[in-house]
């Protein structure tokens, strides 16, 4: 199985990376403060699902919060609750631009299902709940949506089919682009390379990192399919075992008032498959 690193939280993570990179570094005062005023936090909570024949399936609840400023908080006092469940405060990681601190949810905490709805609710200091919002969650990647091959040959083009991946239709999208919401759903595909050792054995694979490798398609609502030329794999890559295939939704809702304008509730579902290459 290819190592997927860097691709569960895609958009997410470069998003919060710029928001860090432009804000100051420092942990906001609301940290150590008591805190019973929601006007004065920042909340973008992702609900993350992924399966697919090449990635295990798994689920995993992030949040990051912030003051006015864009200063992170890390609260022991303030909790986030989705459907009842508590989610943990993880101090993060400390690089150059300082803390990252968040609140998750993993796989044993809570079940994340498709097409369910989950309220996210948040404890102030005080003691007194606020609802920060609701969504409902795509429904579950399955074969009726989209349909690949486990193998395919080299010198033949490749036909990839989906219906209703993209779970809203373009109208409606535009309606909640208007009101800083939205869907968008993406297909993505890339060539897993091999690395053999002096004796012809299989060592490693990897994604490969040039960008001419890598093909994206924008998924409208109902039917559609994606031809892949046969010249894709023609020519000197013959160290090409594998196409990666990547579909992937993602809805955003604005949260609720009285917390700061940004904060938003986001689901996300990525399906990753492998086909792989045969002479």
């Amino acid at each position: 199985m290819v190592e997927f690193a860097g691709s569960r939280f895609g958009w997410w993570l470069v998003a919060l990376s710029l928001v860090f990179l432009f804000s100051q570094c420092t942990e906001s005062s609301l940290s150590s403060s008591v805190v019973t005023d929601p006007s004065l936090l920042q909340i973008n909570l992702l609900i993350m699902r992924q399966n697919g024949n090449d990635v295990s399936r798994s689920a995993t609840v992030e949040a990051y919060v912030r003051d006015r400023d864009g200063k992170p908080v890390a609260n022991n006092s303030i909790q986030l609750k989705v459907n009842g469940t508590a989610l943990r405060l993880n101090q993060g990681a400390t690089n150059y631009y300082g803390a990252f601190p968040y609140y998750e949810l993993k796989d044993s905490s809570i079940r994340i299902a498709g097409n369910q709805d989950y309220i996210v609710t948040v404890v102030m200091s005080n003691g007194q709940t606020f609802e920060l919002g609701r969504i409902r969650t795509q429904p579950d990647l399955t074969a009726d949506h989209f349909t690949i091959p486990l193998t395919h040959h080299r010198s033949r083009p490749l036909t990839i089919q989906w219906n209703n991946v993209e779970p809203h239709s373009y109208l409606v999208n535009l309606w909640h682009q208007c009101q800083g919401e939205g869907s968008t759903s993406e297909l993505k595909i890339f060539k897993i390379r091999e690395k053999k050792d002096p004796s012809g054995n299989v060592v490693q694979e990897e994604r490969s990192v040039a960008e001419t490798d890598y093909l994206n398609q924008r998924l409208g609502s109902g039917k559609g399919n994606f031809v892949l030329p046969k010249s894709y794999l023609e020519g000197n890559d013959t160290d090409v075992n594998a196409l990666g295939v990547s579909v992937s939704s993602t809805e955003t809702v604005k949260a609720d008032e009285p917390f700061l304008p940004g904060s938003t509730i986001t689901s996300q579902r990525e399906g990753l498959y492998r086909i792989d290459v045969t002479n």
